[in-house]
């Protein structure tokens, strides 16, 4: 069968034609775009220039071929409300506005965290909707999720998924319902929150003018795959047991590990851990972690040297010797992200980095160590340790990172596939199709058909060892 794949990240977009059945899984047609913003009336989405974007590249991708189906995951937290003739009220927040600082300190983690599986976080759906007026929320008759919204926009039909819905601070996770009691408290009805589907259903049909707009066959189904980008990348990952630390890398980094059971929430209090839902009903456990961010910032203001060579020349830097707190809320939102790590460093250490390499150099070594601490923490609290760290997402793509978390974890990194979540969208829409029957046989799949790079702690005769 043939995909269509659309994965929206924070920082861009892509959109591609994925073919899958038993012995292949190839991405065959790809397009990508900058996810578009406006700063007018605060931080926000551009939605409809991201819908025209989007509407551009699937029409290129459909015109490499045929398309049976078509599924849409996205980032977490941010939404759209829309009027009862389906309009948007406004356009929608960025969850890195400063509207919402301090917001979750109205919260208690250990009733969030009883209810929910989350601790309370400025950015979360919840904390945003604290924000909203009471005028637009009187006014709003349905919440969707970004990624929900262009799915609304394609087919006319409104629903999530318990991945997205698991992120958003108001769903209750043990009935698997929204929860009446934290919506009552951020102004919303029930009425407002849109059905729950399983991951791997079929939710609606194209409708007639989006099928002539991208040139595919009348009545082409939309999946409901896993809408939250880390869940898909999650089931995209090439893990051959359970007993693996999943590490998604991408504009945030998401350090964690699957489990059939949920930690109870006075024993995860304080932790920085959640309980999200993954495909199936599964646990993923996890630490969000500053990810690729701090990287794509510096790099977007040194436009007259290319990531590349700045990348290589990282490389060659001894690990280690100058790092920062990769975590610490100033790095949230700066208005110059080169010029607050400097400050960090020198908080830090006493020094700065001499060049951008070593400040390249110092952004890997300070994820690393992020992400090493939360491996470690989360043994701790569950009295088990992954065999292996598999890395997915744009993090997959630097040798450096792989390398350094590596050596720093003692532990044998697998990094790959790139474009996990994208995949892991392509993998639920042939699960919904008949073409794929379970996680265990997308897992197998991926492992056959992509691409994956292996780090060892130690060097070894060939550190680096390509699969297939």
């Amino acid at each position: 069968m043939y995909a269509m794949a659309i994965d929206l990240g924070a920082t861009s977009g892509r959109v591609a034609r994925v073919h899958v059945d038993e012995s292949e899984l190839k991405v065959l047609d790809l397009v990508r775009f900058a996810t578009p913003t406006s700063d007018s009336h605060g931080a926000r989405w551009d939605f409809e220039r991201l819908m025209t974007l989007l509407l551009d590249a699937a029409r290129q991708v459909a015109d490499g071929g045929p398309i049976d189906s078509v599924g849409i995951d996205a980032w977490g937290a941010d939404y759209g409300l829309l009027e009862r003739n389906g309009s948007l009220i406004e356009a929608p927040f960025r969850y890195r506005d400063a509207r919402t600082v301090g917001v979750s300190r109205r919260y208690d983690e250990l009733r969030t965290r009883t209810i929910t599986g989350l601790m309370p976080h400025d950015f979360s759906t919840a904390s945003q909707l604290l924000t909203e007026s009471k005028r637009t929320l009187t006014r709003t008759a349905m919440l969707l999720s970004i990624g929900d919204l262009v799915a609304y926009r394609l087919t006319g039909h409104a629903a999530t998924d318990c991945s997205w819905a698991s992120t958003t601070q108001l769903f209750d996770v043990h009935s698997l319902s929204w929860s009446t009691d934290l919506l009552a408290e951020v102004g919303l009805r029930r009425d407002a929150m849109p059905d729950v589907q399983p991951c791997g259903t079929v939710r609606g049909e194209l409708l007639p003018q989006v099928c002539d707009q991208l040139g595919v066959p009348g009545r082409t189904p939309l999946v409901t795959v896993a809408g939250h980008d880390t869940a898909s990348a999650i089931v995209a990952t090439p893990a051959s047991s359970d007993e693996f630390i999943y590490i998604s890398c991408g504009t945030w980094a998401l350090v964690g590990l699957e489990s059939n059971e949920r930690v109870l929430a006075d024993r995860a209090l304080g932790t920085g851990f959640v309980n999200e839902l993954g495909v199936d009903g599964v646990s993923t456990i996890h630490r969000n972690a500053a990810g690729l961010w701090l990287l794509n910032e510096c790099l977007g203001r040194w436009t007259d040297t290319s990531a590349d060579t700045l990348l290589a020349a990282a490389a060659v830097l001894p690990a280690g010797q100058l790092v920062f707190d990769s975590e610490d809320p100033r790095l949230f939102a700066p208005e110059d992200m080169p010029t607050l790590i400097a400050e960090l460093t020198w908080e830090r250490s006493g020094r700065v980095p001499a060049n951008r390499a070593e400040m390249v150099r110092a952004i890997i070594d300070s994820l690393v160590l992020t992400f090493v601490r939360a491996i470690e923490d989360l043994e701790a609290m569950l009295g088990r340790r992954g065999a292996v760290i598999h890395l997915v997402g744009g993090g997959a793509a630097l040798p450096i990172l792989g390398e350094a978390l590596a050596a720093a974890a003692g532990q044998t990194v697998l990094a790959g596939p790139i474009e996990a979540s994208l995949l892991g969208n392509a993998l639920l829409q042939a699960r919904a199709l008949g073409s794929v029957p379970d996680t265990a046989a997308c897992r197998a799949l991926v492992r056959r058909t992509q691409t994956v790079h292996r780090y060892e702690p130690e060097p070894q005769p060939n550190p680096r060892e390509d699969t297939p």
